[in-house]
């Protein structure tokens, strides 16, 4: 068998995890695709009423996704109570399924305790 003269031989390859051969360059920074979309807001910025935690309505959002993105479930947790809800998506956690599934959950709810139902109906 005579070495390669770039890579892996074919069969240590295949046994790789990605089966490349050969390194994947990395990109530069102002090379590589923005990860979000939406410029984020940072959590030192939200306002002082929901840092204090003493008027119920603030709630925190949470996506947590299985294996493989096999499942994924949402969580919601009422910052001054520590209620929590949790969101079924049987669907996938694409952001119109999750935009359905919470609206679904947070209609149950008191309108005093979802100060932030207008932001998400429009």
């Amino acid at each position: 068998m005579s070495k390669p003269k770039t890579g892996l031989t074919r069969e240590v390859s295949r046994r790789l995890r990605t089966g490349r051969s050969t390194r994947k360059r990395r990109r530069r920074p102002n090379e590589r695709t923005p990860r979000f979309t939406h410029l984020m807001v940072l959590i030192s910025q939200r306002p002082a009423e929901a840092t204090d935690r003493n008027v119920p309505g603030h709630w925190e959002g949470d996506l947590i996704v299985g294996t493989k993105n096999g499942s994924a479930i949402g969580t919601l947790v009422e910052r001054s109570t520590r209620y929590t809800l949790l969101v079924h998506l049987p669907d996938g956690s694409a952001p119109g399924f999750f935009r359905k599934a919470l609206l679904n959950v947070v209609s149950g709810l008191s309108a005093h305790l979802v100060s932030w139902r207008g932001l998400c109906t429009g």
